[in-house]
């Protein structure tokens, strides 16, 4: 072989590699680019999970005083009522069922066909 031949062969051997580091190289920083994407979308999803998380125990909290208030507030009520006569209903309790009882009964005109 020549001389000439050597260098050409030199030349096409440092392309080919220089190539093929290259596209190694670009398939890194591709593969770089992706996990970066997927990193913000799996930091986007935890944040928005911790959101979720801090909205559901705030309500779950909130129900639990709103529901003491209620209860309390209907102690209240129930033992104001047994202690003052006034909140007595004057009415017995079959007055209350026969004022009741039409409304609860359905009127047969009033029925569809």
């Amino acid at each position: 072989m020549t001389p000439a031949s050597w260098q050409l062969g030199i030349t096409a051997a440092v392309c080919v590699v220089s190539f093929a580091a290259g596209w190694q190289v670009n398939g890194w920083r591709m593969e770089a680019g992706q996990k970066a994407a997927l990193q913000e979308q799996v930091d986007a999803r935890l944040n928005a999970e911790q959101d979720a998380a801090k909205l559901s125990h705030d309500y779950e909290q909130d129900r639990e005083r709103r529901r003491t208030a209620t209860q309390t507030a209907e102690r209240k009520l129930y033992h104001a009522r047994q202690n003052n006569p006034a909140f007595a209903c004057p009415v017995p309790d079959t007055g209350l069922l026969l004022y009741n009882q039409p409304r609860a009964v359905a009127d047969p005109a009033r029925q569809p066909d």
